[in-house]
This record gives structure tokens, C-alpha cells and sequence, in this order.
């Protein structure tokens, strides 16, 4: 799996346009021809705080959004898992345990081009 990843920052707007979304569906062509064996996802990821309909509409089915929010949570819950394994002492419960955090694969959903474009919590919920 490779994901390509455009950042998008609240420098000059706090909109994410169709523009925006174009330029990284655009990427995705380059990569699966570099690496025809493996699933090319394109992501925006940005803490632009609004999201215009018209650039909802050109990430259906190809690119996916993921605001910085939802990363954050993403990773906390993450690393909340692995510390939580660590901190078990006894070494048979704690490999069971961590052989049951996700491994990336099961992220693959968060990056797959979707009807629904914008990564929410539901989600990452449903990926830990």
C-alpha cells in the first residue's frame, strides 16, 4: 500500500477547494505506474477548518480528506494501545495483547477512495 500524501494549511484560506483536491488525484497516475503491484491511495490531510462541496464532490471515489483532527485522535488512540501492552507485566499477556493492536493493514480503510471522502471518527474507530 502506498499512500500519497498533499498537506493543505491554513496560510492563506481556511477553505479546502476543488483545486486542492485535483492537484493529489492527479499524483495518483505517477505512483501506480512507478509501483503497478501496490494500491495507490491519494489523501489531502489538512486542519483547514472548512471543506467546500465542490472539492467533497472531486474526492468521491478518489481522494481521500483526512482533517488534522481526526489525525490526532488517530494517533492517540494508537500509541494509547501500544503503551498499554508495554506496561503489562506479565509477558505472556502482554505479547497476546500486543499481537491484537492493528497492524497498517487495517488502516487500508481510512486511505481507500470512498463515496464518502472525509475520513471521520467513526472510521478510525472502526480501524483500532
Amino acid at each position: 500500500m502506498i499512500v500519497v500524501v498533499e498537506v493543505k494549511t491554513k496560510e492563506t484560506k481556511d477553505v479546502l477547494k476543488r483545486e486542492h483536491v485535483d492537484q493529489i488525484g492527479g499524483h495518483r497516475i505517477q505512483y501506480q505506474k512507478k509501483y503497478p503491484d501496490r494500491p495507490v491511495y491519494p489523501v489531502v490531510f489538512t486542519n483547514k477548518s472548512e471543506i467546500s462541496s465542490e472539492a467533497v464532490e472531486k474526492a468521491k471515489g478518489n481522494v481521500r480528506i483526512l482533517r488534522s483532527s481526526e489525525f490526532v485522535t488517530l494517533m492517540t488512540k494508537y500509541i494509547e494501545l501500544m503503551a498499554k501492552g508495554w506496561n503489562i507485566e506479565e509477558p505472556a499477556e502482554r505479547v497476546a495483547f500486543i499481537e491484537r493492536i492493528p497492524s497498517l493493514e487495517n488502516f487500508e480503510n481510512l486511505f481507500k477512495s470512498s463515496e464518502d471522502p472525509i475520513v471521520t471518527l467513526d472510521d478510525i474507530n472502526s480501524c483500532l
